[in-house]
């Protein structure tokens, strides 16, 4: 089941890079969300291929006006910001 702050979450992580705190009574899920935020095999594929990027695509996310392949770590990418910048 796909959890309303997911989303919001994410879209945080895209637009501000920043850390996210999360905070709520016992048994809401943030360890569900913190877990499937971002990927960790992710990481972990692009060590072992040595991949310039990895990016975990988010389809319910809009656009972003930033370059993706300017990051070298994995990131979620917005699926339209992501598509926009393969053409």
């Amino acid at each position: 089941m796909k959890r309303f702050y997911e989303s919001v979450i994410a879209h945080h992580i895209v637009h501000y890079e920043q850390m996210t705190f999360l905070s709520s009574p016992r048994e809401i899920g943030k360890t569900t969300i913190a877990k499937h935020s971002m990927n960790d095999n992710l990481y972990r594929f692009q060590s072992q291929i040595q991949a310039p990027y990895a990016f975990q695509l988010a389809f319910d996310l809009p656009y972003v006006d930033k370059n993706c392949f300017s990051y070298k770590k994995p990131i979620i990418v917005p699926m339209k910001t992501f598509l926009s910048q393969l053409v």
